[in-house]
């Protein structure tokens, strides 16, 4: 066997073999199903800023969206993915646009996720609304005393503790987005 028959038989062809090829399926739905947890996560969080609270008028919902970003955990956990191709086999000619688009949306996410926490942590004083022997009030920490808030104060409190919460999901869908298109785009043929 010669080495040109080696290197005439790679195929360095981005998505060679196809979208839909039988290795691919897995790692197709992860993207789709990773894809639309992202959206439904980011018009969740951006819709707080329009004044709908879904942490409040669907908590059933909200609770689902907290326990999503642990599908990927899951998925990574129970399915163990073999590569058909290793070492230099396995390299593939990538376009640079998605995974130059990936890093930027990433590193606007982690900084939007961290600033969007601190400043929320810091208006609500590090504490949290709540409804106490039917009174409305900002919980503070270590044993500080209560605030109460009016109701119009409290929906307010309420929208912003659900900003604080909901910010690193977007972060957390996108860096499993980010790992899935990686293994969409191994080499199968």
């Amino acid at each position: 066997m010669d080495s040109h028959s080696i290197v005439g038989d790679y195929n360095s062809t981005f998505l060679a073999g196809g979208l839909l090829h039988p290795r691919r399926r897995v790692a197709l739905i992860c993207c789709g199903f990773t894809l639309a947890l992202l959206i439904i996560s980011a018009v969740t969080h951006f819709s707080s800023y329009l004044g709908f609270n879904f942490s409040t008028q669907y908590p059933d919902f909200w609770l689902a969206l907290q326990l999503s970003i642990l599908t990927h955990f899951a998925i990574h956990a129970f399915y163990k993915r073999r590569p058909a191709f290793k070492g230099p086999s396995a390299y593939v000619e990538e376009p640079q646009a998605p995974i130059y688009l990936m890093i930027v949306l990433f590193t606007s996410a982690l900084f939007y996720a961290m600033i969007n926490f601190a400043y929320y942590e810091w208006i609500l004083r590090f504490g949290y609304p709540d409804v106490v022997g039917g009174q409305f009030l900002l919980i503070l920490p270590h044993g500080q005393k209560p605030v109460p808030l009016s109701t119009s104060q409290f929906s307010l409190y309420e929208l912003f503790q659900a900003r604080k919460v909901s910010g690193h999901w977007m972060l957390c869908h996108l860096a499993a987005l980010m790992g899935y298109y990686d293994w969409l785009t191994d080499r199968v043929v």
